[in-house]
C-alpha cells in the first residue's frame, strides 16, 4: 500500500514538499535530515484530520515542525549520551566511569 498518484496525499505531497523541506531544514541544521523529516510527515498524514482544504497547509506545517523538534531534541539527547561515555577528546579514559568511583567507595 503506498501512495498512488491520484491519492490526495501525493497530490499534497507533491505540491507542499520542496516548501516543507525549506521551512524544517533550518531547525534540524542539514537538508538531507530535513527531508527525512518530511517524508515521515506525509506518513503520518492523514487529509481528513486536516478538517478543511484551507487548515491543510497548517497542518501539516505542524507536523513538520513537531517531527522536526522531536528529531533535533533526540540528536541533543543521543550526543549528551555519547559525551557521558567518552571524555572530551571523544575517547573513554581510565577513571572516567561513574558507577566505578561508586563502586569501590570513592567519591
Amino acid at each position: 500500500m503506498g501512495i498512488q498518484a491520484n491519492d490526495t496525499r501525493y497530490e499534497t505531497y507533491v505540491a507542499y514538499r520542496a516548501e516543507l523541506v525549506r521551512y524544517a531544514t533550518p531547525i534540524l541544521g542539514s537538508r538531507e535530515d530535513a527531508e527525512d523529516v518530511v517524508q515521515e510527515a506525509f506518513v503520518r498524514f492523514v487529509p481528513e484530520a486536516a478538517q478543511s482544504p484551507s487548515r491543510l497547509k497548517s497542518y501539516l506545517y505542524r507536523i513538520v515542525r513537531n517531527l522536526a523538534f522531536d528529531a533535533r531534541r533526540r540528536r541533543r539527547l543521543e550526543s549528551r549520551g555519547q559525551n557521558d561515555v567518552a571524555g572530551r577528546d571523544g575517547h573513554r579514559h581510565p577513571g572516567d566511569d561513574r558507577d566505578q568511583c561508586n563502586n569501590t567507595g570513592r567519591n
